[in-house]
């Protein structure tokens, strides 16, 4: 006997929006999260909303996140409005720096690229750094500062989803799914660790680094790892910027909260997710070097997460899995996993509810592993 309408394996902001959308569709979906929902990668993201990719990233990706950032800002009005629970979804302005001749080079570069892209960057140097002095070491010769980046707050942003998604007669569920239940039309359910067994017309697979736990009906495993990502929680003894600062991977962020959050690190340790004293001491150099008001700053906490990154080629994998019909994946969205968020649900329930998406999923295929 059916117990609901699609089966959403994994409760990060993924499959979260994918439920989400669904109900547009009348769809009831049961999401089934062995921990606890928004309790991975996407309830510890810093939560930067950055839609440009970088220089050689395939055009198709950034218009993607493009159209997902326009998403996440109607998603924002709607969602708030509806459970009250304010994630602090709005624009801030994001400050590059540059130490050195070469790094001034580069943000010339850079600043050419967004130029050409209507995006109205500001390049400034010598005394036009006066107005960014009180955060900023003075070795600092020069700042590219784009103004097209939004923030959230990640755990906020969970609490709200999964408020909605209960209005929405969404189940959610704790359990450890350990089987892909298929019949002669295709996947039809799972079955739990301790013995459960769900039915549906549908599957999702969206369970982020642990999507090759089910490698048996995908058909092999996808080149998707952990990498974990570590964060610091501080407090600082002045006035928050109001501007994300960024150097390298090292960045400061403030938060409407009244703190800072200061990262990152990408090491590929497996699933091994504990933070390391190693880390916190390496982002802490980082944040030092980028500002001197670091030195006074208290440690709240440090965090770390698992990112599922696509090594093959940094884009995600949505769609069908071809080979067993009615069974869906989306995963591997990387560091840009809350970003990609609001445009992935949306398309993938729409191709769940219609067999067709108004967005051209085709180049996240799984069937892209057949290329050379």
């Amino acid at each position: 006997m059916k117990s609901t309408d699609v089966i959403i394996v994994g409760g990060g902001v993924i499959g979260s929006l994918i439920a989400y959308y669904l109900h547009d569709y009348g769809i009831r979906s049961t999401i089934v999260e062995r921990d606890g929902i928004g309790s991975q990668a996407s309830g510890g993201a810093a939560g930067l909303f950055n839609p440009i990719m970088p220089s050689g990233t395939p055009e198709f990706f950034t218009e993607f996140a493009i159209e997902s950032h326009k998403l996440h800002s109607r998603l924002a009005e709607s969602l708030i409005s509806e459970t009250g629970v304010d994630y602090h979804y709005g624009p801030i302005s994001v400050v590059r720096l540059a130490f050195s001749d070469n790094e001034i080079q580069e943000q010339i570069n850079e600043y050419k690229r967004l130029e050409s892209l209507s995006l109205n960057p500001r390049l400034l140097n010598g005394t036009d750094l006066f107005n960014y002095s009180e955060w900023l070491s003075p070795d600092v010769k020069s700042l590219l500062i784009t103004d097209y980046e939004a923030q959230v707050e990640p755990y906020q942003l969970m609490i709200a989803l999964a408020q909605s998604l209960e209005k929405r007669s969404c189940r959610l569920m704790t359990g450890d799914v350990i089987k892909i239940l298929t019949n002669n039309t295709g996947s039809n359910g799972i079955k739990l660790k301790n013995g459960n067994v769900l039915y549906a017309d549908r599957v999702v697979l969206a369970n982020g680094p642990w999507i090759n736990s089910f490698s048996t009906y995908i058909g092999s495993n996808l080149p998707i790892k952990p990498i974990r990502g570590q964060i610091l929680k501080l407090r600082t003894p002045i006035k928050l910027p109001p501007y994300w600062i960024s150097y390298g991977k090292g960045y400061i962020a403030p938060k409407l909260a009244g703190h800072v959050i200061a990262g990152t690190t990408e090491e590929d340790v497996g699933f091994f997710r504990e933070t390391t004293e190693e880390a916190s001491l390496s982002i802490m150099n980082s944040v030092l070097k980028i500002s001197p008001v670091m030195h006074d700053a208290t440690l709240l906490e440090a965090t770390a997460c698992l990112r599922p990154v696509s090594s093959k080629d940094n884009l995600p994998f949505l769609g069908t899995i071809p080979h067993i019909p009615n069974l869906y994946i989306a995963a591997g969205h990387g560091k840009k996993g809350i970003l990609l968020s609001a445009a992935t649900g949306k398309y993938m329930a729409q191709l769940i509810a219609t067999g067709t998406a108004d967005w051209d999923l085709a180049p996240y295929s799984i069937q892209r592993l057949n290329s050379p």
